[in-house]
């Protein structure tokens, strides 16, 4: 005679609720996801619509023509001096959060580490990159130049704070409230030239670069530079044509400028040493030595 299994007699029937209750635990979390998605989309729907309501500006309309008198306006509100003085106690502050999320800091450091010898900051501002020059001595001076005297005070207050990460190695440091563009290389070369989100500031950024890379030592100098610009995907391009005018209105500076182009335009006073690009690349970070060094 064959035994029964064991926990035959015991087996309950699955209850007719427990499928109910497994819908109604799912239906909260659907509804929720749903009407998460329906206003993202609304939101990215109204934010296309108010784009192509901008009216988009290519980045060369941004420009001053080579040819132009030296005070000639763009076409645009670009080349703003003043708006620099408006906000430059609060400037800190407000792109702070800004630059640490996307790395910024990161990027000025490692931009930073190659900077040697006698260095020339130009268009210093705040002097966002002091907190990131090498400390061990390689640093021999340190002249920072900006041509809004109100950035610069905030630069020098910055240095009487920062100056002591340097110890006894601090460099010798001079600071110049003008324009770079109205200071003869004649006067002095200098091992690094330093340049970050400058390009974007400035009516006609190619002859700007050019006047650089001319202080830099025809032997061993360089330039380095940490700038924002266009991306290599359309539809980042397509949000910062339209955007930049009412950007450039609040910071004086367009953001949608081709970067390499303006580079490559300058090909003939600097090779490149090397290139990198970052944030859907609209961040890009440039090493480059004047034409007659000697390799």
């Amino acid at each position: 005679m064959s035994r029964p299994q064991r926990g035959s007699r015991n087996a309950m029937p699955a209850s007719p609720a427990a499928p109910a209750a497994a819908k109604r635990a799912l239906t909260k979390p659907v509804i929720i996801a749903g009407a998460a998605l329906y206003l993202v989309s609304c939101y990215a729907g109204y934010t296309l619509y108010q784009l192509s309501s901008l009216d988009p500006i290519p980045w060369r309309d941004t420009l001053r023509p080579a040819s132009a008198p030296a005070g000639a306006a763009t076409s645009e509100p670009g080349e703003r001096p003043d708006v620099y003085d408006d906000i430059s106690s609060a400037y800190d502050k407000e792109i702070d959060r800004d630059e640490r999320l996307l790395g910024i800091p990161r990027l000025r450091k490692r931009l930073l580490s190659h900077a040697s010898g006698d260095v020339l900051e130009a268009a210093c501002g705040t002097g966002r990159n002091l907190e990131h020059y090498p400390t061990a001595g390689t640093i021999t001076s340190l002249t920072l130049v900006d041509r809004s005297p109100g950035m610069m005070d905030v630069c020098e207050s910055k240095w009487t704070t920062l100056r002591g990460r340097f110890g006894d190695k601090t460099p010798d440091t001079t600071f110049i409230p003008h324009d770079i563009n109205g200071i003869s290389p004649a006067r002095r070369s200098y091992n690094t030239v330093v340049q970050t989100f400058g390009l974007c500031s400035v009516a006609d950024p190619v002859s700007y670069l050019r006047h650089l890379s001319s202080f830099a030592d025809g032997r061993d100098g360089q330039v380095l530079l940490l700038e924002h610009g266009r991306s290599g995907w359309g539809w980042v391009n397509y949000i910062l044509d339209r955007t930049a005018r009412g950007h450039a209105a609040r910071w004086g500076c367009y953001y949608n400028r081709d970067i390499d182009a303006i580079v490559r335009e300058c090909e003939d006073v600097l090779d490149v040493i090397s290139c990198e690009r970052r944030h859907l690349g609209t961040t890009y970070i440039y090493r480059l030595r004047p034409k007659q060094q000697q390799r």
